[in-house]
Formats: structure tokens, C-alpha cells, sequence
């Protein structure tokens, strides 16, 4: 994990940022904070796996942001880590469930120890939340159907029930894609362009018919940080960050194949666990929310991964 101190000489209070997890999305929230400011980052070891070695680095981190959060300064804690996926199993998803609890207890002693203005963001899963239903809206009541989408809707009760926080935020996303990373998960999208410099074969769990909502993790993470710095963040809120213009697996496939010039290898898995219709209302996404093309983001993708391979 990593503390992200936003302060600026000529403003004194403003939040310190704990952000744990530091994949696609916390990495896009994380170049989105430093583009849009000077940050100091203090990177600290966080243990997923083993919860004894997991209590002393909690520890360091308490020690650690409450020196440097200075009176009056909020703290922002923002959970966008986990290894489990759509196909997790029980005992997966536990063991990541015992880590958000350590983190949430954390903030709950900050808060109490520090007297700080505590916000708690959490990045949960729209696919998750609301798998198989079509044309959700913004107030549908997640239905989960998997032991992942049951893990998202406890990390989000877990949050809500919470009486120490000042405030909290969930981000319900839907299938989230983004620059190629070593070392970590990039969405479909990266997946089918990646495959198709190396030309090796994508397996895609789906017909070709399936419905998913892609949505850009630099849109989410621009959106995000603009959270962390509102100073009145404080208000309680969940929002779907989602496209709302749904794309079969096909459409996807064809618009990569346009944008690269080659036809892609692809085989499709039309299992009955992955392979159900997900997709948004158009009134369901907050207001400030403005999700990017997704052609046009298929093509920045691509020009990246190009300049990366030469480079």
C-alpha cells in the first residue's frame, strides 16, 4: 500500500490518502492524484496472506499517517486491492474479506485516536453486485450470484454499518480495462491487444453475443481523485461508474482487430457461469461522471503497447 500526502505549502489541510491496492484502478487514481499535484508517496509493505506479519505493518501505517496528518487534516482511505475475481472460490474471497476488516479497523482507531475527518472509499463491483440483470439503475438492490459479488456487498455493508467513519464512498464499477502493466490485470480490452502483438490465442469466458458495460480505469481514477480532494467529500454517497452503452464480446473483438490492422485469435467459453448479460441504464451513472469512447480508448491502448514493445 501507499501514503499519498496531497498538502501544498499554501494549503496546510488537506487530505493524506492511504491507498491499498495498487492495480489497474489504484494506480489510474494514483497518476491522476500526482498529475494533478505535487504528492509526497511513502510506499509501506501490506501482507494479504498472512494476518500475523499483517497486525505489524498495520501498525507502522497508523504510526506513520498519524505523524503526518496534521491537525484538522482528513484522512481518506481508499480500498481498491484484492486478488479474487468472478470465479473465486468461498475460501478466496474470505481471506481478502479478513484483510478489508484489518484495514477498516484501522480506520476506525485512526479516527478515534487522531480526532481526523475519516472518509472510507471503497471500490466494489458492479458485475459482481448485479450479474445477469439487465438495464440496472441506480437504486437496483444488488443481487449477488457468486461468492465474489457476496464479498463485494459485505465489504460494502461492513462500511456502511460502520458508526467510527466520518463518511464513505463506494464506487460500484462495471468491467473495468486500461494500460498494459506488468504485473497486473488490464481488463479484456489490454488482453485481446497484448494477445494480438504476440499473436497468441485469447480464451474469452462468453459467447460472442454477451452483453458487458467497458468502462476506462483513467476515466475512474480521474473521477475518484476528484473525491479525495473535495473538501466536502464528507457526504455519504455510492455511485455505478459504467459506460451504460453496452458492447457484445464480438463488437470489442472486431473494433481491436479494426484498430490493429490484423485479425486477433480468439476462442469463446460459452459457460453458463460468465457468460449472462450485464448491463446499465443510462440515468444510472452520478452527474459528474462523463466515461470516455471507447474506440478511441482502444487505439491510445494500442499506440501505448507499440511505443512500450520499441521502446
Amino acid at each position: 500500500m501507499i501514503i499519498i500526502d496531497t498538502a501544498r505549502p499554501e494549503a496546510r489541510h488537506e487530505p493524506v490518502v492511504l491507498l491499498f491496492g495498487v492495480g489497474l484502478i489504484g494506480h489510474s487514481i494514483l497518476d491522476e492524484l500526482q498529475h494533478r499535484r505535487p504528492v509526497a508517496v511513502t510506499v509501506m509493505p501490506y501482507d494479504w496472506s498472512d494476518s500475523s506479519q499483517r497486525k505489524l505493518q498495520v501498525q507502522a501505517i497508523e504510526e506513520r499517517t498519524s505523524s503526518i496528518a496534521r491537525n484538522g487534516s482528513a484522512v481518506r482511505i481508499v480500498w481498491s486491492a484484492g486478488r479474487a475475481g468472478f470465479l473465486s472460490s468461498v475460501a478466496e474471497t474470505e481471506t481478502e474479506l479478513a484483510s478489508f476488516r484489518d484495514v477498516l479497523a484501522l480506520a476506525e482507531r485512526l479516527t478515534q485516536n487522531t480526532h481526523t475527518q475519516m472518509s472510507f472509499h471503497v471500490i466494489s463491483s458492479a458485475g459482481g453486485l448485479f450479474e445477469g440483470q439487465r438495464h440496472v439503475a441506480a437504486d437496483a438492490v444488488p443481487a449477488p450470484m457468486r461468492p465474489y459479488g457476496v464479498l463485494k456487498m459485505r465489504e460494502e455493508e461492513l462500511v456502511r454499518n460502520s458508526t467510527n467513519l466520518s463518511s464513505h464512498r463506494i464506487y460500484r464499477l462495471s468491467s473495468a480495462y486500461g494500460y498494459i502493466r506488468t504485473g497486473t490485470r488490464a481488463g479484456l480490452v489490454a488482453k485481446l491487444i497484448s494477445d494480438g502483438l504476440r499473436r497468441s490465442v485469447t480464451h474469452m469466458n462468453g459467447t460472442m453475443r454477451t452483453l458487458r458495460d467497458f468502462v476506462f480505469a483513467c476515466d475512474i481514477g480521474a473521477y475518484i481523485a476528484e473525491q479525495l480532494l473535495d473538501p466536502d467529500v464528507m457526504a455519504s454517497d455510492v455511485s455505478l461508474l459504467v459506460r451504460a452503452r453496452p458492447c457484445s464480446l464480438l463488437e470489442v473483438q472486431q473494433m481491436i482487430e479494426e484498430v490493429m490492422g490484423r485479425k486477433l485469435y480468439v476462442t469463446y467459453v460459452a459457460e453458463a457461469v460468465n457468460s449472462a448479460d450485464i448491463t446499465f441504464s443510462s440515468d444510472a451513472c452520478p452527474a459528474r461522471w462523463s466515461p470516455s469512447d471507447l474506440r478511441a480508448n482502444i487505439g491510445r491502448i494500442y499506440r501505448a503497447a507499440l511505443s512500450s514493445s520499441w521502446s
